[in-house]
């Protein structure tokens, strides 16, 4: 089908537009996750059951941010995407800070709500502006880029929030802040590096490169039905992907904590030093492999990088749930850690390949709430519902995350298989 595409900006320029979403992705990305680091001493202090721990990660993130992300891609197709994540990033701190300051359980679920709120514009806007400034070439670089910032952020939240939360603990730096437990002064503090994204983005600019214009009108409805089996498969990967992301990140401080006796901040120290040290390797490594896979002609490269990443994943979380030693069990996570993160930007690089320019943050919006509500949702909150209903004894945490962690891997799997028998998107190029 012939098209137009129009492009602007140098590749300083474009790279420029990169490096300054990957700052507004990685303050989202620690804000999301700081709060795992602490669910011990918040159930404590709240007095909250696994269950509710769970829903306050998953269910309540996910719940306006399930309402929004739709109408923001809408937007984001038609106004100035600059103004929106601006106004986002100021909404999801402010929920940030209500959490921070939650003396019950609707509270913090209030908070969490407004965090979701905020960030649903995130990776649309994002998405959407990478791929019409790289319309001209592959782009798994600069979206791999891209995922690896929000991997960098969890694990700045992990780590950094662990060595804060040491510091904290015996610290009278911030008197203002002394009648506030520690975990309270940690969500506080994260607030800076959102303050300084806010000034950066305002004082260097964010530039919003014009979208592509194709020659032939199509219906959104045309385009979808048109590629329906792709978009199944790539979502069924990205579901699988990001369910066992997700579940790891909430649930593995807390099982280093049950079954190894260490600290919440030594726990967190040890998992966030390794996101910080694989999981952004791990981006990378799968958007150059993808890159290679396409330059070389390489027939249905998505999906044979997804089964590599995932058959790897699945048995490094195997090893992880199963580890009765915590230097088997951080190995297995920093291997999971790795592979899951190459396998993250695969499916979401492949629907803007599928997508015309002009529906790009709608579609994406779509693709990224089904996957949000059926990963982020629904699979932090099962895991505290098995541990608590299903399995007994002192291991029902980890036998409740390879329950969840083995059904998503196994979604995982057959839906990458079934994509690389369809082929793979072919490369969108100018006309």
């Amino acid at each position: 089908m012939s098209r137009i595409e129009t492009v602007s900006g140098s590749a300083r320029e474009r790279w420029a537009l990169v490096i300054v979403l990957c700052l507004v992705h990685l303050v989202s990305s620690i804000d999301r996750h700081v709060l795992t680091l602490v669910l011990e001493p918040v159930g404590k202090d709240l007095r909250l059951a696994d269950t509710q721990l769970g829903f306050v990660q998953g269910t309540a993130y996910v719940a306006l941010y399930a309402i929004a992300i739709l109408p923001f891609g809408i937007l984001l197709d038609r106004i100035n995407r600059k103004l929106i994540l601006l106004l986002c990033l100021i909404l999801w701190s402010v929920g940030t800070a209500v959490c921070a300051l939650a003396q019950s359980f609707e509270a913090l679920v209030a908070g969490r709500m407004l965090i979701g709120l905020g960030q649903a514009s995130v990776v649309p806007a994002a998405m959407s502006m990478i791929a019409g400034a790289f319309a001209d070439r592959p782009f798994g670089r600069p979206v791999a880029a891209f995922t690896a910032s929000a991997t960098l952020g969890r694990g700045i939240a992990l780590f950094g929030g662990g060595g804060l939360l040491i510091w904290l603990a015996g610290s009278e730096t911030f008197q203002a802040l002394d009648e506030l437990e520690p975990w309270r002064r940690l969500l506080l503090l994260s607030l800076i590096a959102n303050a300084i994204v806010l000034v950066a983005v305002v004082a260097f600019g964010l530039s919003d490169l014009p979208r592509m214009e194709r020659v032939r009108e199509l219906a959104i409805s045309q385009v979808l039905l048109a590629n329906w089996p792709r978009y199944v498969t790539y979502l069924g990967c990205a579901v699988a992907t990001v369910m066992s992301i997700q579940v790891i990140a909430a649930w593995t401080p807390t099982v280093f904590v049950r079954t190894f006796a260490i600290a919440p901040a030594e726990s967190g120290l040890l998992v966030g030093g390794l996101v910080l040290a694989l999981g952004a390797v791990g981006n990378l490594s799968g958007g150059v492999a993808l890159d290679s896979f396409s330059r070389n002609g390489k027939r249905a490269a998505t999906p044979i990088v997804m089964i590599i990443a995932l058959s790897g994943a699945m048995i490094m979380a195997l090893m992880l749930c199963l580890a009765d030693h915590i230097v088997i069990a951080a190995f297995a996570f920093g291997g999971a850690t790795l592979c899951l993160g190459a396998a993250t930007p695969l499916a979401i690089e492949a629907i803007q390949r599928l997508t015309p320019a002009k529906f790009r943050a709608r579609v994406t919006a779509g693709f990224v709430l089904v996957v949000t509500l059926l990963s982020l949702g629904i699979g932090p909150v099962w895991v505290g519902w098995l541990s608590e209903n299903a399995y007994p004894g002192p291991h029902s945490l980890n036998h409740a995350m390879l329950t969840v962690l083995t059904i998503a891997g196994m979604l995982g799997l057959t839906s990458a298989v079934t994509a690389s028998l369809l082929g793979d998107v072919a490369e969108r190029r100018p006309a």
